[in-house]
């Protein structure tokens, strides 16, 4: 358990690295059945290759955590206090 929690906080720093660039849209998805909604626009969104695109997801079983584009960036984090703390410190433009 403790050695879940040092990843959990580890794709947390990359999340929060990641999500500096200037020009990043982050998609949040609770699960799988979010992506076929999501997934169109996300494709759509990563031809403008100025654009970084993080998206978040709280099911390790999320076809968007499969996705690997350049401009791309999937990040598994569980519900709970970790989920929470990332939405009230997210920062991005």
């Amino acid at each position: 358990m403790i050695i879940n929690f040092f990843k959990q906080i580890q794709v947390l720093l990359d999340f929060i690295f990641f999500s500096k660039n200037k020009k990043t849209i982050i998609f949040y998805s609770e699960g799988p059945s979010c992506w076929p909604h999501l997934s169109g626009l996300v494709t759509n969104l990563l031809k403008n290759n100025s654009i970084f695109i993080g998206y978040v997801s709280s099911s390790l079983i999320d076809p968007g955590l499969n996705l690997k584009k350049k401009n791309f960036k999937s990040f598994y984090v569980k519900t709970g206090y970790l989920l929470n703390w990332l939405f009230e410190n997210l920062d991005v433009k």
